[in-house]
């Protein structure tokens, strides 16, 4: 019985650490809300951009259920989104988005396990010790 419960336990707490390692998505719809209010994009950027990342989506999606994704490929989807992204705006919010995406590989790389980020494992990576 208390072997049993034990187990019960464990396996509630192996289930627990699944959920949270998941990270919610945004939607494309979320992600050109939030480039909106950052880029100052106009109606027709955004409706460019929203479908520029309902397209990606649907990729991703697509490589996921093909069985295990190649991640060079994922990456390479990625990078040609940002490209699409990039090619829709104009100088100045070309500058501005760089900014944000330095931030968000820089946040993902150096941020503290206890920090709320993007850093699926909670460990820290590439951070320098001062």
């Amino acid at each position: 019985m208390y072997r049993t419960m034990i187990i019960a336990a464990i396996a509630v707490f192996i289930l627990s650490l699944s959920i949270f390692a998941q990270q919610p998505r945004l939607s494309p719809q979320e992600r050109v809300k939030a480039l909106t209010e950052r880029l100052s994009l106009t109606k027709d950027q955004a409706a460019q951009i929203e479908q520029i990342y309902v397209k990606a989506q649907d990729q991703m999606k697509q490589m996921n259920t093909e069985g295990k994704p190649d991640r060079s490929a994922m990456r390479k989807m990625m990078q040609d989104t940002q490209t699409q992204v990039t090619n829709v705006l104009d100088d100045k919010q070309k500058v501005e988005f760089q900014k944000m995406q330095d931030e968000r590989k820089k946040g993902t790389r150096n941020s503290p396990p206890d920090n709320k980020t993007n850093n699926k494992a909670g460990t820290q990576t590439n951070q320098k010790k001062d």
